[in-house]
């Protein structure tokens, strides 16, 4: 993709102010471009500033006819009213067999734009057939069509979704990419079977549609009686839409299909320095309006790009990076979700001191937690996580590193009840100290008092170090498992590591290493937070 083609793109949506006689015509949004395409950056190709700007200067416009969502795409579905979401007709998000296809219409905002990006790439395919019936408008939407899809990414080959396609056979390929997905940390595996679910969902009424229902395709598909979609090729475009699409107010329900594409804008990659955040809005909606529903105002619509108000100047300089937040996100979920994390050492090549990349880092102690419980007698466990549950405590405990190394506040009230002398009070006054200090904790539950005593948070604080340690174990194992099961197999990627590009086979061997590199760093990470957590934990350092 030139980047020439997609600012040229731009021009040509944005145009010039709009010229009134008098007062009778409101001028239209004077867009700005700011930014350029680069491909000489650390994080591969993003967005830089083509001239030194002021903290909080709008860099970046996109008008709203560039955007890719229900509300503009309906130029390419001869039958949008079945196909596409509105307010008064919202989707249906149920995953059907094709005998129950129509339940399923009107399609998601995902599922529609993957319709349109899988069709799209079949139809390059193809040879490109232009046939006389097309309409201008038509011809001129594909046309622009085009262009963005030059500037999407080929393939995904780190993404986890990507591998557990790649994971299906009895090569050795196969086997490796199997034993990766073995072996991710369990909070990243977690999300990844929520992304899975729902691709196969997803794929699971397009493909029928590609199959049983032509006529609610695009009307550039190549072939009017229906022809396969392969389910690598589809997951090209579903994983463009998931990883680049933003927060767009369309007036839809549910609230997940207030989405959209943004050409340009999506070039932008992701940080999690807030200082040096550029902050993307709607124009038109001031910042901390309500999201949905949204009547978008005139001259509104489009989306914009501010520098951060109170960036080092640095960072406003011409050739900066233009980085903006996918949201607060740690390493196992931007793993599961985007296809890289921060803490990457096989790219970064951090040192142990500044290994964890990531201000949101985080490690579950859920399974230790419950593994520790599982030693207590069965009525002492039972009631203390009955308590931990009325109370709204139960699960989601955590560790994190920074901005100094601890528990989360989840964790620390748990601790605090599983180290609690709960046993055969032989004296009435032990079941009173019992009960008082069961009491303690209820009032630490609601914030009226910070600690329970000298004594419990010393155990606590053991506990805690003895979870952290489990952890960390289990994590040393899991990186050793992984290395020595690919050492007992091929151990090389050379006998057929493949990735699919929009449905074409290639040999890529540094898309393996690099996919392994982010497994690995991660559990490295992982490792990193427990080390961390215990060294705060064992100084005595206050909650």
């Amino acid at each position: 993709m030139e980047a020439s083609a997609l600012l040229s793109l731009w021009a040509k949506h944005a145009g010039p102010p709009s010229q009134g006689a008098g007062n009778a015509k409101k001028p239209r949004v004077q867009h700005v471009a700011q930014v350029e395409i680069s491909d000489e950056l650390k994080s591969g190709r993003g967005l830089v500033l083509a001239r030194t700007v002021k903290p909080g200067e709008v860099i970046l416009t996109i008008p709203p006819s560039m955007l890719y969502n229900t509300a503009t795409i309906r130029v390419f579905f001869q039958n949008a009213a079945e196909v596409l979401p509105t307010s008064r007709r919202p989707s249906d998000s149920i995953s059907s067999p094709s005998s129950e296809l129509d339940a399923a219409l009107p399609l998601t905002s995902v599922r529609a734009l993957s319709i349109l990006l899988a069709s799209f790439a079949m139809y390059k395919a193809s040879g490109e057939p232009e046939p006389s019936t097309w309409s201008t408008a038509q011809t001129e939407a594909l046309t622009d069509l085009n262009v963005f899809y030059a500037s999407l990414p080929t393939a995904f080959p780190t993404h986890p979704l990507i591998w557990t396609l790649l994971a299906e056979g009895d090569t050795q390929s196969a086997r490796n990419y199997s034993a990766l997905l073995r072996h991710l940390p369990r909070s990243c595996r977690s999300k990844l079977e929520e992304v899975v679910l729902q691709f196969q969902s997803d794929w699971t009424v397009v493909n029928a549609i590609f199959l049983h229902r032509p006529d609610l395709l695009p009307f550039f598909h190549p072939s009017p009686s229906g022809i396969a979609c392969s389910k690598m090729a589809y997951a090209h475009a579903w994983l463009s839409i998931n990883t680049r699409s933003v927060y767009y107010p369309l007036n839809l329900q549910p609230h997940s299909d207030n989405l959209t594409l943004a050409p340009l804008l999506d070039m932008a990659n992701h940080t999690s320095d807030e200082s040096s955040i550029f902050k993307v809005a709607i124009l038109g909606i001031h910042h901390g309006a309500a999201k949905v529903p949204v009547i978008l105002p005139p001259g509104a619509g489009g989306l914009e790009i501010r520098a951060p108000s109170g960036a080092d100047t640095q960072l406003l300089a011409t050739g900066s990076e233009v980085r903006i937040q996918y949201g607060a996100r740690d390493d196992g979920v931007l793993l599961a979700e985007y296809g890289f994390h921060l803490s990457n050492t096989a790219a970064s090549s951090l040192s142990p001191a500044t290994l964890i990349g990531n201000p949101y880092a985080s490690l579950s102690l859920d399974k230790y937690v419950a593994e520790y419980m599982s030693t207590l007698d069965p009525g002492e466990a039972k009631e203390k996580q009955d308590s931990l549950i009325e109370a709204g405590y139960y699960g989601d405990w955590t560790i994190h590193p920074y901005p100094t190394p601890i528990a989360s506040w989840r964790t620390v009230v748990a601790l605090r009840l599983l180290v609690l002398v709960k046993g055969n009070a032989d004296t009435q006054q032990e079941q009173q100290e019992q009960q008082q200090q069961l009491q303690r904790w209820k009032l630490l539950v609601e914030g009226r008092i910070s600690s329970i005593s000298q004594e419990n948070d010393v155990a606590a604080r053991r506990l805690l170090l003895r979870l952290c340690e489990a952890a960390q174990v289990d994590l040393q194992r899991t990186k050793c498992s992984l290395q020595a099961e690919l050492r007992s197999g091929s151990g090389s990627d050379s006998d057929g590591d493949s990735v699919i590009s929009t449905g074409e086979q290639v040999e890529d061997g540094p898309a393996w290493r690099e996919s392994l590199g982010l497994v690995t760093s991660l559990l490295e990470c992982e490792m990193e937070v427990c080390r961390r957590v215990r060294e705060v934990a064992g100084s005595g350092t206050p909650w």
